[in-house]
């Protein structure tokens, strides 16, 4: 948990501050409020040596937020929860004005997507994805949330993560699914992220990784490390107990939350629709899908899919961000 020291001081200014030293294993986000002070670590997902301390501190239930081109939340949530209401108070009181039908995606790792995912519900052109070895090959090159089929008797926790048909129903008609469905994502190549959801799911396989945007809703979330010390002292709040940062990462300026996609349903049209335009435009999804299946897949922008929260100027936006982020993959992949 994160370190505290219970210095009152009534009237105190609030500020947040990096602290570094040589002696340190790694540096502390050093916060001075009227409440005390708190020092909170700050990992490098780019190191290996605190690749561990990530994944402990992640499966303990403490709130980290970490860098993917969008500051984000990340949090522990029991996949068999006896108190369905777990996990609201990060993703819903953190996230002020969230909606209750706006679920929350889990970074998971391929190979247990069979713990949560029917790929049985899924159109029978993606019937490859039941083997894992083609889903990791799916998922892990480009990094992209994805809308599936949930399997019955799954354990997860409903409140947090499954957007069940009456949800759907307040989306608009084109996002509207019949049967329960869960957001999933993947590193897309990041194999710093790989090592930590795999050493977390060692620690303990039985929760599930809730991430999201650290922003208020209709409010752009920090996109770098010296942004989130801007919020967090505009905000004067730090609901958060440990920092995974990513240099470089923040080094190519992606700026932007994700792109969202859903695969087709048994009964639909092949093609893979897009919910939400994000950091992989639909021509580079187009390109990937045709490494999966001779021929690709149809791909289609719904007519409700918005652009995802970004930092840039919207010529920038307009012409997309993909050399960023594949940019940023070849450098980790060096």
């Amino acid at each position: 948990m994160l370190r505290e020291m219970q210095e009152t001081n009534e009237g105190r200014p609030f500020n947040a501050q990096l602290r570094e030293g040589k002696d340190m294993p790694y540096p502390l986000l050093h916060i001075e409020s009227e409440r005390g002070i708190r020092e909170i670590p700050v990992f490098s997902v780019r190191n290996p040596d605190h690749h561990r301390l990530i994944a402990e501190h992640i499966v303990s239930g403490d709130v980290g937020v970490f860098g993917v081109g969008v500051i984000g939340i990340l949090k522990a949530i029991p996949r068999d929860s006896v108190n369905e209401s777990e996990g609201k108070k990060t993703f819903w009181e953190i996230k002020k004005g969230r909606k209750l039908e706006d679920k929350v995606p889990m970074m998971m790792l391929p190979e247990h997507h069979s713990k949560i995912v029917d790929y049985d519900k899924v159109h029978p052109d993606f019937a490859y994805l039941k083997d894992p070895e083609k889903r990791r090959k799916f998922y892990g090159t480009i990094p992209f949330h994805t809308i599936l089929p949930l399997a019955e008797g799954a354990k997860i926790n409903k409140s947090v993560f499954v957007t069940t048909f009456e949800d759907s129903k307040k989306k608009p008609l084109d996002q509207q699914s019949s049967i329960p469905t869960v957001c999933v994502f993947f590193s897309g190549g990041d194999k710093a992220w790989e090592s930590i959801a795999q050493l977390a799911y060692s620690i303990n396989p039985d929760v599930h990784l809730g991430i999201s945007s650290l922003n208020d809703h209709g409010e752009h979330s920090p996109y770098d490390f010296d942004e989130l010390k801007e919020y967090i002292n505009k905000k004067k709040e730090a609901d958060f107990d440990f920092v995974v940062d990513d240099p470089i990462v923040a080094k190519y300026k992606i700026r932007s939350s994700m792109t969202i996609i859903r695969l087709p349903q048994v009964g639909e049209s092949p093609e893979i629709t897009i919910v939400r335009k994000g950091s992989i435009g639909t021509d580079t999804l187009r390109r990937h899908m045709e490494d999966m299946k001779d021929g690709g897949h149809l791909i289609r922008e719904l007519a409700s899919a918005k652009f995802a929260s970004h930092g840039h100027p919207e010529d920038v936006r307009l012409k997309g961000l993909d050399d960023k982020v594949i940019q940023y993959l070849r450098e980790i992949n060096s």
